[in-house]
């Protein structure tokens, strides 16, 4: 099926499985019609486990409708290529990184309550992540003042943020994409190679 056409996405019935377009040897791009507009998903046969993956990759709402094909085909490409380089079919955002690495790490998993998941940062899919997200982060937490009295009584006491104390509240978000990287979850780590 030739799914670059307007008019012919348009004409496709609502249904929940995605009409799909071959695009190459254990691969398709696929378009689901909703009953309010449609979104876009890529699948790719593994032959060497005889699975089929899958990706949903959006609507592409924020695009004019000539141009959602291009960029759905786009993002098919950039996951076909994740794949191809034993990257993990499933896209982790920065939270779930963190998650995973503070299962085992108390410490880390405070900070993380602390200074990353009430973050849009946290929201971020790891490939999609870059040097600008991770710097605007890191700026924020360098301005938080670090708590010196925890006294319930009288106001808090807080001072500025030692190159020290910044250094401890990131180690353990670098640690924590590094894991991710080492386990394929990404497939580059520039993003944060020299935020962090």
């Amino acid at each position: 099926m030739e799914l670059s056409k307007v008019s012919v996405r348009n004409g496709l019935k609502p249904r929940p499985e995605p009409y799909w377009q071959k695009l190459g040897s254990g691969r398709a791009l696929g378009y689901r019609q909703g009953k309010t507009g449609g979104s876009w998903v890529a699948r790719h046969y593994d032959s060497a486990q005889s699975r089929k993956l899958q990706s949903k990759l959006g609507d592409f709402g924020q695009l004019p409708a000539t141009d959602r094909y291009a960029a759905a085909l786009e993002a098919a490409r950039r996951w076909f290529e994740r794949l191809d380089k034993g990257g993990m079919a499933r896209d982790i955002t920065v939270q779930v990184a963190c998650e995973q690495y503070a299962a085992t790490r108390p410490d880390a998993a405070k900070r993380f309550n602390r200074y990353v998941y009430n973050h849009s940062f946290a929201k971020i899919p790891l490939s999609k992540l870059t040097d600008h997200h991770v710097a605007t982060w890191r700026n924020q937490l360098e301005r938080t003042p670090a708590l010196i009295s925890r006294s319930k009584k009288g106001e808090p006491v807080t001072r500025a943020r030692s190159p020290a104390t910044i250094n401890r509240d990131i180690a353990p978000v670098r640690a924590a994409l590094n894991r991710a990287f080492r386990g394929r979850a990404v497939l580059e780590d520039h993003a944060w190679k020299f935020a962090l």
